[in-house]
């Protein structure tokens, strides 16, 4: 194995137990991957012989070759992924491959995965923090709430809430992952430009068009990211969620994308509504929220498993 370097790692520490004082949590949150981690190298430092070099055009020939190395390991496995800064995959493709077959073979080995310094070595930390993310739950009533780190558009729920815009136009962020997964992205948006526009922190209903694991979008209006107009549109969202019959439903964090809202803001907004919406009677059983990495995941369980007390302070 070649020599260790300077840099943030991944892997140290397994699981743990985090509980409450009211016990009203299921959660295990390790804080890293506990078999693979990543160590952040300079362009200039040479190649080791000691290194197994990955460098490949294409991704299933990664994937077998590293299927083949975990086969028959020894304790631990030194990957240089240096050269694959140029490759037709991204590092994070070849970080997912990593854990997909770790996780499929049931390896017992300890993967070290060397990357340059810079945007790539800090995405491929949160990816793989994101993984090692355990979901949350906790029960406010008649609704659950659950905590994850994920895709929105494979959350399989009977409604997804999309942070729109007054005019209803898919654009980027969560717009735009919901447009790429959906099979008719066209249609969708002929149906959200005859809908709007709306105010700001009102909720429409369309039908998904060919989304995979849902059958309604309820679109928020909140770009506006204040606090006043995210908190209209998160108690619409699970109003409308009732009055449509809907018993699962997955929201992103609405107002942090380009409204420039907190995560922990959003939370406690989230949290009100939700405590609020739970004193009522009505469809909804499972709220999803859905979180794009693991700091604002945990940030979320901050929140949620605050008592009043906790709060108040």
């Amino acid at each position: 194995v070649a020599p260790r370097r300077e840099g943030r790692q991944i892997g140290r520490g397994g699981w743990s137990r985090k509980s409450t004082t009211a016990g009203l949590w299921d959660v295990f949150m390790p804080p890293m991957h506990p078999m693979i981690q990543l160590e952040a190298c300079s362009g200039a430092e040479p190649l080791s012989a000691d290194l197994v070099v990955f460098d490949f055009d294409d991704l299933a020939d990664f994937t077998c070759n590293i299927a083949d190395l975990l086969q028959n390991p020894p304790d631990v496995v030194t990957l240089d992924l240096r050269p694959m800064t140029h490759r037709p995959f991204t590092v994070l493709d070849a970080l997912d491959r990593i854990c997909a077959t770790h996780h499929r073979q049931r390896s017992t080995v300890r993967v070290l995965c060397l990357l340059n310094e810079g945007l790539a070595y800090d995405k491929a930390i949160q990816r793989l923090r994101a993984k090692a993310f355990s979901p949350a739950t906790r029960t406010f009533q008649r609704i659950e709430v659950r905590i994850v780190v994920n895709d929105l558009t494979r959350i399989r729920a009977d409604a997804i809430v999309n942070a729109s815009n007054c005019q209803l136009r898919l654009g980027a962020g969560v717009s735009g992952a919901i447009r790429r997964a959906a099979a008719m992205p066209e249609a969708l948006q002929a149906e959200m430009t005859r809908r709007g526009p709306i105010e700001a922190g009102a909720v429409v209903a369309t039908g998904s068009y060919g989304l995979p694991m849902t059958n309604l979008l309820l679109h928020a209006s909140t770009a506006s990211g204040s606090p006043e107009v995210i908190s209209r549109s998160l108690q619409r969202s699970l109003e409308l969620a009732d009055e449509l019959d809907v018993e699962s439903l997955a929201m992103p964090a609405l107002g942090t994308g380009t409204g420039g809202l907190t995560v922990s803001v959003c939370a406690e907004l989230l949290r009100a509504a939700v405590e609020n919406r739970a004193n009522t009677t009505g469809s909804l059983k499972r709220l999803v929220c859905v979180l794009y990495d693991a700091d604002s995941a945990l940030e979320f369980v901050r929140v949620f498993e605050a008592t009043s007390s906790d709060r108040e302070d």
